[in-house]
């Protein structure tokens, strides 16, 4: 029981602070003005790309999601010969 409620305290935590990051980093940074519903939606899609492919981010070793991955998918096909898996050569 207690595990579960830890989870879900966990899961809103990672997303009232992303909700923090996207309001300080898009909203209170400029001045916007006569704000739409629909030009809101544009701005959190567009950050959401943003955040998931170019925003450069100490935990990846100060790279862009999209660096890191292409990183890792090297080493990890890089090491494939060595394990002896001739299933992905």
């Amino acid at each position: 029981m207690v595990k579960k409620a830890y989870s879900v305290e966990t899961k809103l935590a990672c997303i009232e602070w992303f909700h923090s990051v996207l309001k300080s980093e898009t909203f209170y940074l400029h001045k916007w003005r006569n704000l739409t519903k629909d030009s809101i939606t544009e701005i959190v899609k567009n950050y959401i790309i943003f955040y998931n492919e170019t925003r450069i981010q100490q935990k990846l070793n100060d790279q862009s999601p999209i660096e890191y991955r292409k990183l890792v998918a090297l080493e990890v096909f890089s090491l494939v010969p060595l394990l002896g898996c001739s299933a992905y050569c």
